[in-house]
C-alpha cells in the first residue's frame, strides 16, 4: 500500500467511511468514525493537522482579521489567503511545508495567566499572532465558566426589575451577542 492510499484510507475512515464497508476486524464500518471522534475528543487530540505544516491555529485566528485593513503586505496577503480559504498559498506564504516553525513569520500569542490550574500548571491563553515582534490581538473579551441561574431565581430577578434596569440590561445583553471584528493594529511586543 502507497503511503497515499494509507493517508487516504485513515482519513476516510474518520469522515465519512466512503468506499469502506467493513474495518480491519470484519465489524461495520459505519460506527468506527463516531467512535473515532468520540475518543480524540474525550482525550483532546486535535485530527487532521499534518506534522510540520504551518499552523492550523493561526490560520483560524486569521480568519477572525480583515484583510482590507491591514496595511503590512505580508501579513495581508497570508490573512487574505486564509479568508478565500487557499490552504495552498497560505501555506507558501507561511515559509512551505518543510520551513521550521521559529522561522515562520506568524505564530500564535499566548499570555501567561497570573493564577495557575488546579494542578500548579502555568495557564496559557490564545490572545492574537505574533507578526515577528508585532503583536496583532484577534481576541478582546474574557469569558468565565459560571453556574447558570435557575429559571426560579432568573424569573424572580427580573420581576424585581424597575422598567428602565430591564431596558439597560437587554441592551447590555444585545451589545454582546456578535464579537467586534479584529482589529489588525500592531503592536510591538517587548
Amino acid at each position: 500500500m502507497r503511503a497515499t492510499a494509507y493517508t487516504a484510507t485513515h482519513t476516510t475512515k474518520n469522515i465519512d467511511r466512503h468506499g469502506l464497508d467493513t474495518n480491519l476486524y470484519g465489524r461495520e464500518a459505519t460506527s468506527n468514525a463516531a467512535r473515532i471522534c468520540s475518543w480524540a475528543s474525550a482525550w483532546g487530540i486535535r485530527q487532521f493537522q499534518q506534522i510540520g505544516g504551518p499552523s492550523v491555529t493561526v490560520w483560524r485566528e486569521l480568519r477572525r482579521l480583515e484583510a482590507d485593513g491591514i496595511e503590512q503586505k505580508l501579513l495581508q496577503k497570508i490573512t487574505q489567503a486564509a479568508d478565500d480559504a487557499d490552504w495552498a498559498t497560505y501555506t507558501e506564504l507561511m515559509g512551505g511545508v518543510n520551513c521550521a516553525r521559529k522561522d515562520r513569520p506568524l505564530r500564535p500569542l499566548m499570555i501567561e495567566q497570573p493564577t495557575t490550574s488546579k494542578y500548579g500548571e502555568v495557564i496559557k491563553t490564545l490572545k492574537g499572532l505574533l507578526f515577528g515582534h508585532f503583536a496583532v490581538r484577534t481576541r478582546f473579551h474574557e469569558w468565565t465558566v459560571r453556574v447558570a441561574q435557575s429559571n426560579a431565581d432568573a424569573d424572580r430577578d427580573s420581576e424585581e426589575l424597575t422598567a428602565n434596569q430591564h431596558k439597560e440590561a437587554v441592551q447590555k445583553a444585545a451589545d454582546f451577542r456578535a464579537p467586534p471584528q479584529a482589529c489588525a493594529t500592531l503592536e510591538f511586543c517587548q
